[in-house]
């Protein structure tokens, strides 16, 4: 055995040298090395680079290999390689500590990957090395550092980065600092959210808000040194690093902090401000009283007194102990050296909405909407979705349910960049109708937005949708409105209901699922409506005895194609009969209210609405009920009680008994 081994491996040897006679130059071997990794021949790629090791210098394969390793997250390998790589004569060069570097930053966060990473940085400093970290080595360090969360490292080893010249600090630099620092304070306050030593809240949003005046005041003196720098054309920003200190700014203790973030986006790229600043006699008026945008706004004094939202002081919790909030984002004087000021993106856009969101400015924003995203404009910034849910929040804030649904509408005309149109889109919109429920047009612009989303998403969002009979189902909405209502929900509901009848949603959705389409197969091939497979005989086409063979431990076909999707559970069934018992009861009170004004035509049609949502409810029961004993049944084969206590937890019977009676006449 060993001696046939030894014969592979002299036969192995003989064919990689054959095949490096047509590969003596290094660029046409790391050129064959590229090609066989993107085929993933990782293995042969290595034998071959081991055996032209001794004939070349290849270090730019041994790269590629280097790279492959830590793209496919095996930081082991890649360390094997780099070892091997040295022990075969090959020094590394400045890319080679580049990708280490970055492939440790890109992987897990483990406590070794700190220890490895600084071992790595720290032979660059050897006597012997024959490359000398530069500023690229550096920032991969610091993003090591940032990826464990530990800071001191990270502030250790850019203290030791000079001042000017190829080593000293970057955009990236500054940038990647500032995130860890921002990151840093959110996990800071998530372990003291979880401290198991008892606190007043005033206690604790005190020692909050002394966190949160620390990074920001980090992040003040940092950025009085990237002015600096950049004003002496040491080093030019970007809107990265302009965003990132907006980021850290929006999590300060202060309205201070996040106004400064509009002096912010001035001074960098000169961009005006559009709301007045703390302090100035004009900025009154923008902190009186929230209007709306567009013209259908709710009346004044319509503001619910409760809501933290319309609270002056909202914001200004706790001022930071120690906390030097005097230093200004002014305008920058005129310097000799040309700067190239940063353009404003859809991540400034995002900062800006956000801040606007907090300072409870919306016309403010309106205003910074309309100068970035502008067709004719200097920016011409196309939001993504992403900045249209951040107005939509906006609008939401300022009661402008009308502006919410006609933005709604315009994303579906033209979507976004981005997801596009989905069930946070509408639920947000629906949120800003149930905030603007004073406006005497509420009911037609909630009704529109219901409307939309039937036709818009293949799967209605029954959170909209509760929301919409929440809106509609007060004793304030006139019966005829709720009525309307009903009529607005009909298709979200048939939506639904073909949904976990059939695994797919109704014909007004502009897509089919696919399994709707096994199912009218089944049924073209003789099946009946619970999928009996008595018909089926021996002599059944191919395709009729896979089908076969898929239901063979199903009771009915509709059962699967339930089991089939995966997407129609237990929780989702539950969630649609919550949602059809509330238009049960939105039509018990159209009957209730009306009394007598109905007409006798109204009147039926309601009814026989209602027994129908009711008569489905029940029939669902009893389903759920079955499959509540067949699993009992299954656990008692299988073993004791294994799955009888999720079951009957599904299920109260108390749930059950009032259900029940509550739906026997129907």
């Amino acid at each position: 055995m060993e001696v046939d081994e030894k014969k592979q491996q002299l036969q192995k040897k003989r064919d990689l040298l054959k095949e490096l006679d047509y590969l003596r130059d290094p660029v046409k071997l790391a050129t064959d090395v590229v090609r066989r990794l993107k085929n993933n021949e990782a293995q042969h790629s290595l034998d071959l680079v081991r055996v032209a090791s001794s004939r070349m210098s290849c270090v730019v394969s041994w790269n590629h290999l280097i790279d492959y390793q830590m793209a496919a997250g095996h930081t082991e390998v890649a360390l094997k390689i780099y070892q091997e790589m040295k022990k075969r004569a090959q020094p590394p060069d400045a890319y080679t500590f580049t990708v280490l570097l970055r492939g440790l930053a890109m992987a897990r966060s483990h406590p070794s990957t700190l220890e490895k990473a600084l071992r790595i940085y720290e032979s660059m400093y050897a006597e012997n090395s024959p490359v000398r970290p530069t500023v690229l080595h550096v920032n991969a360090v610091l993003k090591v550092c940032a990826r464990v969360h530990d800071i001191d490292a990270m502030f250790g080893i850019a203290a030791k980065m000079p001042n000017t010249g190829p080593g000293a600090a970057n955009n990236v630099t500054f940038t990647t600092i500032l995130n860890a620092i921002r990151y840093e304070l959110w996990q800071e306050n998530l372990k003291a959210r979880d401290d198991a030593v008892p606190a007043t809240a005033d206690e604790k949003m005190r020692e909050d808000a002394v966190r949160r005046g620390r990074a920001i005041q980090m992040g003040r003196r940092m950025w009085e040194d990237v002015i600096n720098r950049w004003q002496d054309g040491d080093m030019f920003v970007d809107e990265e690093l302009v965003c990132s200190l907006g980021r850290l700014l929006l999590l300060g203790p202060s309205s201070k902090d996040i106004d400064d973030i509009m002096s912010l986006v001035e001074q960098t790229m000169e961009i005006p401000r559009q709301l007045p600043a703390l302090g100035d006699p004009k900025r009154q008026s923008h902190h009186r009283a929230i209007r709306a945008i567009d013209g259908n706004a709710a009346p004044e004094g319509v503001e619910d007194e409760n809501d933290p939202e319309n609270s002056e002081n909202a914001l200004d919790i706790y001022e930071a102990e120690d906390a030097d909030t005097d230093t200004s984002f002014s305008k920058l004087h005129p310097s000799p050296t040309p700067r190239s000021l940063p353009r404003p993106g859809r991540n400034t856009l995002s900062l800006l909405m956000d801040a606007c969101l907090q300072l409870r400015a919306p016309s403010a924003a309106n205003a910074y909407r309309k100068l970035l995203t502008d067709p004719e404009g200097r920016y011409r910034v196309t939001p993504d979705t992403e900045n249209l849910h951040t107005y939509l929040r906006l609008l939401r804030q300022s009661r402008s349910s009308y502006a919410a649904v006609k933005l709604v509408e315009d994303m579906i005309a033209d979507p976004p960049p981005g997801p596009g149109v989905t069930a946070k889109t509408f639920r947000i919109a629906m949120s800003a109708c149930v905030r603007d429920k004073k406006n005497r047009n509420i009911g037609q612009t909630a009704e529109r937005l219901v409307q939309m989303m039937a036709k818009t998403l293949e799967e209605p969002d029954i959170q909209t949708c509760s929301m919409f009979i929440e809106l509609r189902g007060d004793r304030e909405v006139p019966w005829q409105e709720k009525i309307k209502a009903i009529h607005a929900l009909e298709a979200n509901v048939r939506n639904w209901r073909s949904l976990l009848a059939y695994g797919r949603i109704g014909s007004d959705s502009k897509t089919l699922d696919t399994f709707q389409e096994k199912y009218a197969a089944a049924e073209a091939m003789g099946y009946d409506e619970e999928g009996s497979l008595d018909r089926l005989g021996a002599n059944a086409p191919a395709k009729q005895l896979r089908i076969r063979k898929r239901m063979r431990n199903t009771d009915s076909l509709r059962e699967a194609v339930d089991s089939d999707t995966g997407r129609i559970g237990q929780q989702a069934k539950l969630a649609v009969r919550s949602l059809v018992l509330g238009m049960v009861s939105l039509c018990d009170k159209v009957i209730d209210e009306a009394g007598e004004q109905m007409d006798r035509q109204t009147r039926s049609e309601v009814k026989q609405r209602r027994s129908e949502l009711s008569g489905w409810v029940t029939k669902q029961n009893q389903k759920t009920l079955a499959w509540v004993e067949k699993k009992r049944g299954q656990a008692g084969r299988v073993g004791e009680g294994a799955y009888s206590v999720k079951a009957k937890s599904r299920i109260p019977r108390r749930q059950e008994r009032t259900e029940r009676s509550k739906y026997a006449d129907a």
